[in-house]
Order: C-alpha cells, then structure tokens, then sequence
C-alpha cells in the first residue's frame, strides 16, 4: 500500500534546509523559486497578479518586485509553500517534487484527527484538529470522497486480530449504510467515546449489536440512533472494501 504523510507541526527536510538560520539561496534557486510561482499562476488559471497576491498572503507590489528579481528570504519561501499547499522543495525545483501536480491528480489527501473531532454530526473539521495529512490513491478508495483518518488508542485491542492497537483506519463519513460483516465506525453509549466494531442488526428490535473481532469482548447492544453511526472503515493496513 503506497502512503505517506505529512505531521502537522513537523518540517519536512527541505523545510528545515529553508528555514536554517545564515542560509542564504543561491541566485540559481532564486530564480527556479520564481520560475515556479508562475507556474503556479498558470495551473490555478489565475491571471491577474493581484489575485495571486492574494493566495500568497502579500501585497501585490511585493509579489511584483518578486517576480522582477527582488531577493526573496528563505523563510517568505516556506510561508508561501504552505499557503499554496505544496512542499517547499517543489518550490525549489528538487527532483523528488517534479511530480507533485501529478500525485495530486493521482492521490487524496485524507486528514488525520481525534476520534471526537471524526464524529462530529456536523461534519465539518477545524483546521487546527488536523494532526497528519495522509495521501492515498485514488485507485484504491474507488470514488469514497467524505475521508477522515483516525488512529486507534493504544489500548484499543478490542478487533484484534483484524486491527491492532495504533492502527490508522480511514473511514467515508458518507457511508452510514449497514453491511454485515464491514466494519464501522461507532459512537459507544456514552455519546463521548468511539470505537471500531461490525454492526448488526436485529430484526424488529430497536437496537444493534456491536461485534468485536476479538473474542474476550461480547456482544454489546445499544439503542439505534441517529448520530450512532459515524461511517464505514474503509482503509487500514488493507484496504477493505471494493
């Protein structure tokens, strides 16, 4: 399975090079930095400076007086690759991102949050809840577009052996239909806690069973709600559903 992922307050190595205090940009990477800011104009389709201006965060005579030469500082680099979503190395014109529009085509990025920010009915996620952003293949998700990552607490061994304690699972919010044998994830009774479990349902009754995998931890019913279900795991170490 073909993921990598970047953590929220981690600098990536080309970020650490960037950022170095004294270091200064040779006139060569200067000009590729700027070489890929207009480019960058070019795939967004933006055609006024100004609006770029925007995007970056900058006035449009500072942008102006970058694109005509004016040095620009290591840190404004980094600053301006996190504003456009794309690794500092990319700006640079390293060979590892020579492909980073095409990943983007071919991956999804899919933010990786606490359990309870996963479940919130409102489906929205504040940006500062985001701890990692994965990138997955778009080939392997098969059109599941609603994602959000949650890694399992360290004492979660209630569906071993199919995920251990630690596991990241990705789960479509938008696929609340139950499936025997699938697994999803639940919001427990408590309406605080979530957890990983099969779902099952009992004919005329106005509840469900969560299933555990692992066999110390029985049946468990609780009343069906709406809120009950937050979505289908669909991603783990393996990918589950087709």
């Amino acid at each position: 399975m073909n993921i990598f992922s970047q953590e929220k307050n981690a600098l990536s190595v080309h970020e650490h090079y960037a950022t170095q205090g004294g270091v200064e940009l040779s006139l060569k990477d200067q000009e590729i930095f700027r070489d890929r800011l207009r480019s960058e104009m070019r795939k967004r389709k933006i055609k006024k400076q100004y609006e770029f201006a925007k995007v970056l965060g900058i006035t449009p005579t500072y942008l102006s007086a970058i694109l005509g030469g004016k040095r620009i500082g290591s840190r404004q680099m980094v600053n301006f690759a996190k504003r456009l979503k794309v690794p500092i190395g990319y700006l640079l014109g390293l060979e590892d991102y020579q492909e980073w529009w095409g990943l983007q085509d071919e991956y999804l990025e899919v933010p990786l949050v606490k359990g309870r920010i996963a479940a919130n009915p409102a489906g929205q996620i504040p940006g500062d809840a985001v701890e990692t952003r994965l990138w997955l293949p778009k080939a392997q998700l098969h059109g599941h577009r609603d994602l959000v990552a949650v890694r399992l607490g360290e004492e979660a061994d209630s569906m071993t052996p199919t995920l251990r304690p630690g596991d990241t699972v990705v789960i479509d919010r938008a696929d609340k239909e139950i499936v025997p044998h699938h697994l999803f994830a639940v919001r427990l009774p408590d309406m605080e806690s979530c957890a990983v479990k099969r779902v099952q349902k009992v004919p005329d009754k106005d509840f469900l069973l969560l299933l555990s995998d692992n066999r110390a931890y029985p049946p468990e019913p609780v009343p069906l709600h709406d809120y009950l279900i937050i979505g289908r795991v669909i991603w783990s170490s393996t990918y589950w559903v087709k």
